[in-house]
């Protein structure tokens, strides 16, 4: 029988006929049944009825639906179950007042590491099924909003998010309206700067960053939640199961499986199975197998406990004389231009010497061979050659090298540790623009976008172009103001978290940049300095690596790491607080690892309390 295609034009109609006779044709070819006016018309009406657009959004749509599973929706399982129950997406009750379905992701409720970007897709699809299925909603859209307030890097996963909107923007029925992104942190804004440069306009003129007070400004107070400071009330369990009622009527009385225990507001809510050690996250297929391992940072390494003890056993003056012999082993290398005496004037300490054989070298200016002098060296991350460059604080006449540095390496990240002036001297200049200024350097552009300052770190967003070849590239810079005049932090909380936001900014810049970048899958250098760029600087990067080696191996080794770069950058590390604070860090870090048992963490909170409550002798340190 003839489905209804009351209410429709004639054009409607005839485009309702072009559409169902070209993909029935395909599906019967590939022995499969035909598909309904009802599907014909949610897929004309999100692309304005336009037969040949619809047709191609149909195909993008199947494509989609083999890559994440989407035909084979379990909602009464996990993990699927869980997804759903997490709260993370919603459609709001009211749609607004033209018609349009609202939808809320709470960022905030996201772990990547316990869920797969398949099943949170999957949640959402499901979902946005029911919140699209009437004519009315299809007609009027869907708005998003993306509520990240309260949300930190470790609820972020730019990943998902580019693949979410590719598949609201190009492979699902229903017409994008507007996306409302609520509170975001700065460097989420230089990732969305860097993105949108990938987006049709028509796509980006829908994409808008808002704070709460603005969206109020947007939407009418009955439209917006009470979190966002709205009237409207969130009653997530009674819409999972509205969309349950109708994913039951579609599977037959009989298919329905047993149904999980529910409270007055229908689901359990509870999270309960969520375990951190039931899922770990998984690289994407390919990655890993290219990770170059060029860095051998030596054995032995050792598990957390291992590590724990091995900390426990030697003790404040056993790590003190760990270091001492460290720092007594003879530099290797030769520091030849780093003694020129053209160059002497760009070096910040006569006493920190630049080697050559890892010494980042600058395009030459006219030919003068001395203009690739800068003091900066390459150092290597874990299972990433030339992860860091490691460099001094610029000098008022070594500011335009180290603009052209940033630039020429590709890099996307800088991340400053110190502040320009401490103890009343000047430790770095301030090398970059303010309140929106320019600064030029030759050729290059460095124009001031944003600026956002929190309680223990600035972050700012530059604009870095070239007038010659006409192309430009956003810049996160991270600013670390929590380290203190002298020593080392007390705790590692605040420089872990720092470290936190700069790698999710740099991973998702290179994810932002795409097909652009084709170096190292983990991005171009990023750019580390405190002011001689050898003491918080090597602390930064052995702590990285060590972090880095912990999430994907779950070892950890602290004193054959500084070694390994002590011979790419002299120096590094300077005191032995900094070095002793790097067991400490990388033990907290340890805290928040998900392969480890709560006994394990809570044997490692006891010893670092213990290790902290005896008295710490200070020290200078850059």
């Amino acid at each position: 029988m003839a489905e209804d295609r009351t209410g429709f034009t004639e054009t409607e109609k005839e485009a309702i006929t072009i559409f169902l006779t070209q993909i029935n044709n395909d599906r019967t070819k590939h022995g499969l049944s035909p598909i309904g006016t009802s599907t014909a018309i949610k897929f004309l009406i999100a692309r304005k009825f336009d037969p040949e657009r619809a047709i191609e959004l149909y195909r993008n749509h199947q494509d989609k639906c083999v890559m994440y599973g989407l035909n084979e929706m379990s909602p009464y399982d996990d993990p699927m179950r869980q997804e759903l129950l997490s709260g993370k997406f919603t459609v709001l009750e009211k749609p607004d007042p033209e018609g349009a379905a609202i939808a809320m992701i709470n960022a905030s409720l996201h772990f990547p590491e316990l869920t797969t970007h398949d099943t949170v897709i999957k949640g959402m699809v499901f979902q946005l099924d029911e919140a699209t299925k009437d004519v009315v909603t299809q007609r009027n859209g869907l708005i998003l909003l993306y509520d990240m307030s309260n949300s930190s890097y470790k609820n972020f996963d730019y990943e998902l998010s580019h693949k979410v909107l590719d598949l609201l923007k190009g492979c699902y029925p229903a017409r994008l309206k507007r996306v409302f992104i609520i509170s975001p942190p700065l460097w989420f804004k230089a990732i969305l700067l860097i993105l949108s440069s990938l987006l049709r306009e028509k796509i980006r003129e829908r994409i808008e960053i808002v704070s709460s007070e603005q969206l109020q400004e947007k939407l009418p107070l009955e439209n917006i939640p009470k979190t966002l400071g709205g009237t409207l009330p969130v009653d997530h369990f009674s819409w999972l199961n509205k969309c349950l009622a109708s994913y039951a009527e579609t599977l037959g009385v009989n298919d329905i499986p047993d149904s999980p225990k529910t409270t007055e507001n229908g689901w359990e809510s509870t999270t309960e199975g969520r375990g951190w050690d039931s899922r770990q996250p998984q690289c994407e297929p390919g990655v890993e197998e290219t990770m170059n391992e060029v860095a051998d940072f030596g054995e032995p390494v050792m598990s957390v406990s291992e590590f724990m003890q091995h900390v426990r056993e030697l003790g404040k003056r056993g790590i003190k004389a760990q270091y001492m012999e460290l720092k007594s082993l003879p530099l290797e290398g030769v520091f030849d231009k780093t003694r020129l005496r053209v160059n002497v004037r760009k070096n910040r300490y006569t006493d920190v010497l630049c080697l050559e054989g890892t010494r980042v070298p600058l395009t030459p200016i006219d030919e003068d061979d001395f203009s690739d002098y800068i003091h900066a060296n390459y150092v290597d991350g874990y299972k990433q050659p030339k992860a860091f460059i490691a460099t001094q604080g610029p000098l008022p006449n070594t500011t335009g090298d180290f603009w052209r540095m940033v630039w020429e390496q590709k890099s996307v990240v800088v991340v400053m540790i110190t502040r320009c002036f401490e103890r009343n001297r000047i430790k770095c200049k301030r090398y970059w623009p303010e309140n929106g200024d320019t600064d030029a350097y030759m050729n290059l552009r460095i124009q001031h976008i944003e600026t956002q300052e929190y309680e223990d770190h600035v972050e700012r967003i530059f604009d870095i172009s070239d007038t010659e070849t006409q192309t430009s590239r956003t810049i996160m810079h991270f600013q670390m103001t929590s380290w203190p005049d002298f020593g080392v932090p007390s705790s590692a909380e605040s420089c872990l978290h720092i470290l936190g936001l700069v790698r999710q900014a740099q991973a998702s810049a290179v994810l932002a940049l795409w097909s652009s970048w084709t170096g190292h899958p983990s991005g171009p250098p990023m750019v580390v300095h405190c002011s001689a760029g050898v003491g918080r600087t090597g602390t930064f990067c052995t702590i990285d690596i060590n972090i880095e080696r912990m999430k994907k191996q779950g070892t950890c080794e602290i004193s054959n790491t500084v070694k390994y770069l002590r011979n790419q950058r002299a120096h590094m590390i300077q005191t032995p607080d900094q070095y002793e604070f790097c067991h400490l860090a990388v033990l907290e870090f340890a805290l928040s690892l998900p392969m480890l048992s709560d006994s394990e963490k809570e044997e490692i909170a006891r010893f670092l309390n213990e290790w902290r409550s005896a008295e710490d002798s200070s020290s200078e340190s850059d």
